[in-house]
């Protein structure tokens, strides 16, 4: 994807945060101050309920889709590759952006990969996830298990846009071009 879409694309992302955030502070009474966790509240899906895993609340973790323990997100959020965008725990991790960008919520105890390579979406996802496995230095099968999705936008690839594309080694992801 040339630097141009790039541009259009995160432009577009920006200004729909930007109106959305300005909406939500009118919508709320009594208080002229909106946090990422107001906007986060009030995007669809669940806060992540970590109380049944008690070390959860003292560290970053992730989630884990098959019930097993959440895996320690500190190798991710303490990464040379990791910024910190929001106050309340957003991270993106990324060393290359150009063709992809890795996004953990220390709120929701989740993330995602979001693939720009429109040349070559599979060799963005490999990118991605060794970039991934190599910071929380954990194997495949476990990377398998953990709430993470891998999206890509339709600037990129209209016919994988929308579509939780899943790892490459996992069960059930897409085979890409």
């Amino acid at each position: 994807m040339d630097s141009s879409k790039k541009i259009i694309i995160a432009f577009t992302f920006t200004l729909v945060v930007f109106v959305f955030v300005v909406i939500l502070s009118f919508v709320r009474s009594g208080s002229n101050q909106v946090s990422m966790i107001d906007v986060y509240s009030s995007l669809p899906g669940p806060v992540a309920d970590i109380s049944q895993f008690p070390e959860a609340s003292q560290e970053p973790m992730i989630y884990r889709v098959d019930g097993n323990p959440p895996v320690s997100a500190n190798r991710l959020t303490r990464s040379r590759l990791a910024t910190q965008l929001t106050d309340d725990g957003f991270y993106t991790i990324t060393s290359d952006s150009s063709r992809y960008d890795i996004f953990y919520n220390q709120r929701t105890l989740n993330g995602y990969i979001m693939l720009y390579d429109e040349r070559s979406l599979d060799e963005a996802r490999i990118a991605a996830e060794r970039t991934l496995m190599g910071t929380l230095l954990v194997p495949q099968e476990v990377i398998c298990t953990l709430d993470f999705s891998v999206y890509t936008n339709e600037y990129v690839n209209p016919r994988f846009s929308g579509f939780d594309l899943g790892f490459s080694f996992c069960e059930g992801s897409f085979r890409l071009p």
